[in-house]
């Protein structure tokens, strides 16, 4: 029995640890940050199309959300630490998201705020 849980335990590490050297392997060495702020880089060193952001949720569950800017589709991963399974939580085109000026907003709205400046 001790055999096959060490045995079933060392297949687990070993897909964890293959997953991360594919995803490592394929978008490169962790990403630089200027000013504090993520910014995708291209092996090349140009700007990426991508960009990747992580977080340790409760229960050490990491999510990971990448946003490509060129179709503004955002996607949030969750990680599951002891099995490494990865969970697709959300996918959303934010395009029309962004063409909102408020939303569950509070006073003062930013048409109250440009009225009050032009009456000056």
């Amino acid at each position: 029995m001790r055999k096959w849980m060490l045995a079933s335990l060392m297949a687990s590490v070993g897909l964890v640890v293959g997953a991360a050297w594919a995803a490592w392997a394929y978008a490169g060495p962790p990403l630089p940050s200027v000013g504090g702020s993520p910014r995708a880089v291209a092996r090349d060193g140009h700007s990426a199309g991508m960009l990747a952001f992580s977080t340790t949720l409760a229960e050490d569950r990491q999510q990971i959300t990448i946003i490509d800017p060129a179709t503004r589709v955002m996607s949030v991963y969750h990680i599951e630490p002891k099995s490494g399974e990865i969970v697709l939580r959300a996918v959303r085109n934010v395009t029309w998201d962004l063409e909102m000026t408020v939303f569950n907003g509070t006073s003062p709205l930013p048409q109250e705020i440009r009225s009050q400046l032009q009456h000056r």
